[in-house]
């Protein structure tokens, strides 16, 4: 894990927020104005066309970061590589030592942004 906090991918996440809708609900929305940018290496998991031939492709990976992030949990973007993807599976610690302990979620790139 140590190359990766030294010299991995810039990713920036956008950690969720309640907000009230013009309905009165409320709804947990990016907040676009306060990212949070961490270095970490996405590893790719799996990729698919979509059921419906010539409706798009489908891209999942998963990221691997350092220390936790706040806020972040499943429905989350962020953005890797130019592109924005939404966390699909909430982060998960794996433990060890200080050298090796890691976080790692699923993230599912986001089709028609």
């Amino acid at each position: 894990m140590s190359y990766q906090r030294r010299r991995g991918d810039v990713i920036t996440f956008w950690p969720m927020v309640d907000q009230v809708n013009a309905r009165g609900h409320t709804v947990r929305i990016p907040d676009k104005t306060n990212p949070v940018t961490f270095r970490g290496h996405v590893t790719s998991e799996r990729s698919a066309d979509m059921e419906v031939p010539g409706q798009g492709h489908i891209r999942v990976a998963q990221v691997t970061i350092a220390r936790p992030v706040p806020g972040i949990n499943t429905g989350t973007r962020l953005q890797w590589a130019g592109e924005e993807w939404d966390v699909v599976a909430p982060p998960a610690r794996h433990g060890g030592p200080r050298a090796t302990a890691h976080w790692s979620m699923i993230i599912r790139e986001r089709t028609g942004v």
